[in-house]
């Protein structure tokens, strides 16, 4: 897997448009501002080392913050999230315009405050199937 840091939202959406292969990525900064979905679409884990609340924010209301796409595998690990500022209907969510593809989801070691905007934590559509959902 590549290992990136990343110190913003744009840093993240540049390295998912620019790799096809499993990514983990280290959240090196305090503030993320998100203008899109982020789309994961192949084998993908975020983690931090620090121990400093991580602001999730967007500028505009999101369907969902993460968007899990055909054959994804998506990892939130080791962080401490604030999400007051994030205005999405669902922080994750599988993508409802693609078929029946399979999909993993794990949350593990994550203290979420402050899901204001959030009605889901994840929302799974109808013609979506998990292999695994781990939180």
């Amino acid at each position: 897997a590549i290992v990136a840091q990343c110190k913003t939202a744009d840093d993240i959406y540049k390295l998912l448009s620019n790799s096809h292969d499993a990514i983990v990525i280290e959240l090196q900064g305090r503030d993320y501002l998100f203008d899109k979905p982020v789309v994961v679409n192949r084998d993908v884990r975020f983690t931090s080392n620090s121990k400093n609340t991580i602001h999730l924010a967007s500028s505009i209301t999101l369907t969902s913050l993460f968007v899990l796409a055909g054959k994804s595998n998506l990892s939130i690990n080791n962080l401490h999230l604030s999400v007051q500022a994030l205005k999405a209907k669902s922080f994750v969510a599988t993508d409802i315009s693609g078929g029946s593809e399979h999909y993993n989801f794990q949350m593990k070691n994550v203290s979420a405050e402050d899901f204001v905007s959030c009605q889901y934590i994840f929302y799974a559509a109808k013609s979506t199937l998990a292999d695994s959902i781990t939180m």
